[in-house]
């Protein structure tokens, strides 16, 4: 369907690699990742992405959290943006059940997107026109997460993301208006499924 899920994965095989492999100073805040360093990390990201989800089908879920585990040590949000990578580590920490660990690379993520939202949030409209691409896609690959959020977590925990994410993204009401959008049709207007959490609080009532 894309270049990244090109060929099949051997999991034991490529587990015992990436395990072996030498990250040097990767990950260590007290360094510069200079954007070469930030780009190769599509690559390794994408790649550690899909193991993990192969792990996960052959239910070998201690060996997908350390997958993640390895991916967000030595590939942390702060360091190597690139940030719709991530909904990958995202889904997969919670379907194994890793929910405070989903929560955590979820809320550094989204931080990310807020701050770019908020800073784009302080323009005019018009130089908003000049980058509603990039708005736009930011707009997006937030809301994705939020969605993530919803098919996943506890509603409460849910209803506080979607809170922020709406309160965000009301910042550019006036742009919408000027494009002939309407910014509460475009964004969060699902109804929430019963995801794993809800189902499980239902049987113990």
């Amino acid at each position: 369907r894309n270049p990244y899920q090109m060929g099949r994965i051997d999991s034991d095989k490529m587990y015992d690699i990436v395990m072996d492999w030498d990250w040097g100073e990767s990950g260590n805040p007290d360094i510069y990742h200079d954007t070469e360093t930030r780009r190769n990390s599509i690559t390794y990201r994408s790649n550690l992405a899909r193991l993990a989800d192969q792990l996960i089908k052959e239910q070998q879920f201690d060996r997908a959290e350390t997958i993640l585990d390895l991916g967000m040590e030595k590939m942390p949000v702060d360091l190597f943006e690139y940030y719709s990578l991530l909904d990958p580590f995202v889904w997969n920490y919670y379907e194994i059940g890793a929910l405070e660990k989903a929560r955590l690379v979820f809320e550094q993520t989204t931080q990310k997107h807020r701050e770019y939202l908020q800073y784009y949030g302080q323009m005019s409209v018009q130089n908003q026109l000049d980058h509603i691409e990039e708005i736009y896609s930011k707009m997006n690959q937030y809301e994705g997460l939020v969605l993530l959020v919803n098919a996943f977590d506890q509603a409460s925990y849910y209803q506080m993301t979607k809170d922020k994410f709406l309160e965000d993204v009301s910042l550019f009401r006036s742009l919408f208006d000027r494009v002939g959008l309407d910014i509460d049709e475009e964004f969060l207007q699902n109804e929430r499924p019963i995801n794993k959490i809800d189902q499980a609080e239902s049987d113990l009532n």
